[in-house]
């Protein structure tokens, strides 16, 4: 990498983002497009909760129902989706430096929309309904579900986001048709990779009392790999990692690795650089397991 493949900390005082850890930035900056932005966006958010809660205060009763839950949970995706694109075109800092971490307001939006969109699947599935939900439809929910953590500036994401993996496999394992494919372990692994900055800056604000309770992204991300490469070794043909998925996986690595600045964030004792030196050895074996 070169000096240039991020941007200084002496341009980002020139940026409209310098206070992205200040809760009431967007408050001091009324005249900014970003106040704008965030603004419409918390008012986004509380329409598509409103009409959360008008849905989930009533079990469903008909595809009309059903219809409306998995319209919320495909608006609450796109909503979220929205938040990387219109970084991206609003600030050119963001878009160049992507890991750059979130302050805490679009942490908690973000995971808002994502819970919420949890919340829905569990309505739609767990009030004995599901006899008379279409499999599909049922599948279709357990990924938007997933989704909806992809893209969520949180700690938890990847976390989050494997559980509703679990559910959905346990709900439809058995049956070749329905069960999870190779695809929806990608998008825990996405998961995973969007939680990197949100988790080290959680990690670094609250200091080393936290070194041991929290394992990294990194470690998530090359164990559920581990898993598959297992399983497809015992025979499963349907999960065999792909490129794509060795391509995320090391993503998340290096993203556990190396903060936005490029600059070692393992760094609290002995125990990380320890972890560093593992992280770093097992991701030249997902290159070795690439080439085959």
């Amino acid at each position: 990498l070169t000096d240039d493949s991020f941007t200084s900390s002496a341009e980002l005082k020139e940026d409209d983002w310098v206070d992205d850890f200040d809760d009431d930035y967007y408050t001091h900056q009324c005249d900014s497009p970003l106040s704008e932005w965030y603004a419409t966006k918390e008012e986004r958010l509380d329409e598509l909760s409103s009409a959360s809660e008008k849905a989930l205060a009533s079990t469903p009763q008909n595809s009309k129902d059903m219809e409306i839950i998995i319209t919320l949970m495909q608006d609450f995706n796109e909503f979220l989706s929205s938040f990387t694109t219109d970084m991206h075109s609003l600030d050119d800092f963001r878009r160049k430096n992507p890991q750059y971490p979130p302050n805490d307001a679009i942490t908690n939006i973000t995971h808002d929309a994502a819970a919420m969109t949890r919340k829905l699947l569990d309505h739609l599935t767990r009030n004995n309904v599901m006899q008379k939900i279409p499999q599909k439809v049922e599948v279709n929910a357990y990924k938007m579900a997933m989704a909806a953590w992809t893209n969520a500036f949180h700690p938890d994401s990847g976390d989050r986001c494997e559980v509703i993996l679990e559910e959905y496999g346990e709900r439809f394992g058995g049956d070749m048709n329905l069960m999870p494919t190779l695809e929806c372990y990608h998008t825990v692994l996405d998961a995973h990779n969007k939680s990197c900055s949100a988790f080290f800056s959680k990690r670094k604000k609250e200091g080393p009392k936290t070194k041991g309770k929290n394992t990294t992204p990194a470690e998530k991300a090359l164990g559920l790999l581990r898993i598959l490469n297992n399983v497809h070794t015992a025979g499963d043909m349907f999960l065999k990692p792909d490129v794509k998925m060795y391509a995320t996986a090391l993503s998340v690595v290096k993203n556990s690795l190396l903060n936005w600045e490029c600059k070692r964030q393992l760094m609290f004792d002995e125990s990380d650089l320890k972890l560093e030196m593992e992280l770093t050895v097992e991701a030249f074996g997902v290159l070795d397991q690439m080439k085959n």
